[in-house]
C-alpha cells in the first residue's frame, strides 16, 4: 500500500490518509482512507488512461520525462 505525505498532495486535498494499492496484473485502488469501501478501483487499462490523459495535459517537464525512461529502462 503506498501512502502520501502532505508533500504529494494537492493543496485541495481533503481525504484523511489518502492511499493507492497496486494489485495483481496492475489493478489499483484509490481512496481516501485505508478502510474506506467507496475507493475508485481501476484496471491496468484504466490506470494505463489515466496515465496518458495526465502527460498528454502537459504535466511534465524535461526531467520527469527523463526520470520516467529510467524507471522503464529497470
Amino acid at each position: 500500500m503506498l501512502h502520501f505525505e502532505k508533500k504529494d498532495l494537492h493543496n485541495l486535498n481533503h481525504a484523511e490518509a489518502p492511499y493507492v494499492s497496486i494489485y495483481q496484473y496492475g489493478k489499483t485502488d484509490i481512496s481516501s482512507h485505508p478502510s474506506d469501501s467507496s475507493r475508485v478501483g481501476l484496471s491496468k487499462k484504466g490506470m494505463m488512461k489515466l496515465m496518458s490523459y495526465w502527460i498528454e495535459e502537459g504535466n511534465l517537464d524535461d526531467n520527469d520525462k527523463q526520470q520516467i525512461k529510467e524507471w522503464l529502462d529497470q
